[in-house]
């Protein structure tokens, strides 16, 4: 299953588990039917929000997270590695022993 497939799953998943919920405390508290189904429309759409606001957060994050990691490949990739250069000298060693 792919990563987007999983992120979609989110808002229906908290959904489901706060009708859940709501339906099992109001199954004991014995209420009437009116306000447990309002109850659990009310906590259906509250959790359905919320579960999307953290599909959006993690699809965010995931993106950042991909598009860094690319970019480090692509750094890594331009610049050598610090062991691979040799040294610059600003200077030969002619004009140092000339000079004494």
């Amino acid at each position: 299953m792919d990563q987007q497939e999983k992120l979609k799953q989110i808002p229906i998943i908290t959904m489901l588990f706060a009708a859940a919920v709501t339906a099992i405390i109001s199954i004991f508290a014995e209420i009437t039917f009116g306000t447990f189904l309002l109850r659990i429309f009310i906590a259906s759409i509250v959790f359905y929000v919320i579960g999307s606001v953290v599909q959006i957060l993690f699809t965010y994050a995931l993106k950042k997270s991909d598009d860094s990691g690319e970019s480090e490949e692509k750094s890594s990739a331009e610049k050598p590695d610090e062991r691979e250069r040799e040294p610059e000298n600003d200077f030969d060693e002619d004009e140092e022993e000339s000079e004494f």
